[in-house]
């Protein structure tokens, strides 16, 4: 299996050969490592060259936007060339809080800015989208992006996950689909069978997260859907690797 979405990051430099040796020891192969602010970049590098079995994501979270160098853009746009299996994220909008419009504006342009980039480079995109499905799928739509991506943490209705796959995108299952009362678990058996993939978020959703939850996130998704584990197991690997053959995996 892949996770699509980590932060390793996060956690400890010393920890990380334990995890990455952990998440292998639960079928997962291979790791995203995403990027929520500026600073994740050169630590992404680092770590996927140290790593062979994790890629990086360089990206900008909407709530990290402030205090960034002038030339971040050209910044990305060298990440991304040197490392040609990179993708675009975490990027997004987030209205949690309710944010001013001079806020939201800002978060937009924020993220225009990197489907620009993205689209350049043809690259799919990690996208945070929390309380502005709307607005998201408007700026892709707007600016004709065609590259996709993996909506992570999806928590919404069959509809908005219906119409993210319309635009070439597919669905990011996480630690959500553990939650009793999550609509995820309602929806998940309807999603096409080839428009989801497996994420951990970790280190964050849960008390103690590690790739390794993927596990326990699969073995869930077999019993929602009534499938094996094994098929969930190889749905979710072949689902990744067939939308990421636009990056040189």
């Amino acid at each position: 299996m892949i996770d699509t979405h980590c932060h390793l990051t996060e956690f400890d430099v010393f920890r990380l050969p334990e995890i990455i040796q952990n998440a292998q020891q639960n079928g997962i192969q291979h790791l995203i490592s995403v990027s929520a602010a500026f600073d994740d970049w050169a630590k992404n590098q680092i770590i996927s060259r140290q790593y062979p079995q994790v890629s990086p994501a360089f990206g900008i979270h909407p709530k990290f936007r402030q205090n960034l160098p002038d030339d971040w853009q050209e910044i990305l746009g060298t990440c991304l060339k040197s490392f040609p299996q990179a993708i675009v994220g975490e990027i997004g909008l987030d209205f949690y809080h309710s944010p001013n419009e001079q806020q939201k504006q800002q978060q937009m342009d924020l993220l225009r800015q990197q489907l620009h980039i993205a689209q350049e480079y043809h690259r799919p995109i990690s996208l945070h989208c929390v309380k502005a499905h709307s607005e998201c799928i408007a700026l892709i739509k707007k600016h004709k992006f065609n590259c996709g991506g993996f909506i992570h943490g999806f928590s919404g209705s069959l509809n908005i996950a219906l119409e993210w796959i319309k635009l070439g995108f597919v669905i990011g299952i996480g630690t959500v689909l553990l939650k009793t009362n999550s609509t995820l678990r309602k929806i998940f058996a309807q999603l096409p069978a080839n428009a989801w993939v497996l994420e951990s978020d970790a280190p964050f959703m849960l008390p103690e997260n590690t790739p390794a939850v993927i596990q326990q996130i699969a073995h869930t998704a077999a019993q929602l859907s009534q499938q094996s584990l094994v098929s969930i197991q190889q749905q979710s690997t072949q689902n990744t690797v067939q939308f990421l053959k636009r990056c040189e995996w």
